[in-house]
């Protein structure tokens, strides 16, 4: 992805989290003094995602179908750039050399993330959870930076590939690519935010009236926006509410033409959870005990089973 424009929109978020609180209160009095009329000549709910322009740009130099080789090659160049960048400031070769260093642990920490779903643990209590399933050749690997962390997910399509046969390499009948980039923001890192502040701010950025995804919830008998969507010719974008359990949000890009077969892709089914079970019992650590304070844990995938856990 484009680093300057990746940049821009984190700009956006900080910039309107400082504003936010003074820009609420005057829009509240504004409300006031118009009465009804300020609810009027209200746009209709959309239908539909919008088209944006603005995706495309966020996803920069990725493309749907790369292999996680390619996607890797792209991720440890822009990382490559950064730290040259921090050492063309420094005029002292042992600094020099201690940020390269710096620099080989990171890339080798991007390489050794790589992770393919066959069952195991690591994952299953993550903010990621639901954005995968096992054994259907899924894996993913994750990029950690300062406001957010970026989760690349590949899974085998044959579709890629339609002139194969049983006599071609099984990696060329089954390829894996790249088909979603989730992107979660740690909201801490924007103080002021909540999820409806978090949903103008990206309106400004991929265009107004998204299409609502809402969710019924049975203990509260509301129906909650859980989600809202933009899209283009080849991406589905969609700004996730984790706020509740997680204390972020989340931006899911998703190739279009994997995800209109990702039921036919996904041979081997997930366990059907009803309500929020499911994400309870990700946040449970199983001894009845708040695991608030195991939030960064749980974001970064280690969780339940992992050696070097607070959560066990």
């Amino acid at each position: 992805m484009r680093r300057s424009t990746l940049t821009g929109l984190i700009a956006l978020l900080v910039a309107l989290a400082v504003g936010v609180t003074a820009g609420d209160a005057i829009a509240k009095k504004k409300g006031k003094a118009k009465g009804k009329k300020a609810d009027s000549g209200q746009p209709p709910e959309a239908t539909e995602p919008p088209q944006s322009e603005a995706i495309a740009a966020q996803l920069g130099q990725l493309e749907w179908g790369m292999s996680p080789e390619q996607v890797l090659e792209i991720v440890k160049e822009q990382v490559r750039e950064e730290y040259k960048a921090e050492a063309a400031m420094i005029n002292d070769t042992i600094k020099e050399d201690k940020l390269f260093l710096k620099m080989e642990k990171e890339l080798k920490k991007i390489e050794d993330s790589y992770y393919e779903f066959k069952g195991g643990p690591k994952w299953d209590s993550s903010v990621v959870k639901t954005e995968y399933t096992h054994n259907n050749g899924e894996a993913m690997f994750v990029v950690k930076h300062k406001k957010w962390s970026d989760f690349y997910f590949f899974i085998a399509s044959p579709d890629y590939n339609p002139s194969a046969t049983s006599k071609d390499p099984l990696g060329e009948q089954n390829k894996v690519v790249l088909w979603k980039l989730y992107r979660a923001f740690d909201a801490a890192m924007f103080p002021g935010l909540d999820w409806q502040n978090v949903r103008e701010i990206l309106a400004k950025q991929f265009g107004p009236e998204p299409f609502k995804v809402k969710e019924f919830d049975p203990d509260t008998k509301f129906v909650n926006v859980v989600s809202v969507q933009w899209q283009d010719q080849k991406t589905m974008l969609s700004l996730v509410n984790q706020f509740t359990f997680f204390g972020i949000f989340c931006l899911r890009f998703e190739d279009k033409h994997i995800a209109g077969q990702i039921d036919k892709l996904r041979v081997n089914k997930p366990a059907i959870t009803t309500g929020n079970k499911a994400i309870v019992d990700g946040l449970s650590d199983g001894s009845g005990k708040d695991s608030e304070s195991n939030i960064v844990d749980i974001l970064t995938g280690e969780g339940h089973g992992a050696a070097n856990s607070s959560v066990q």
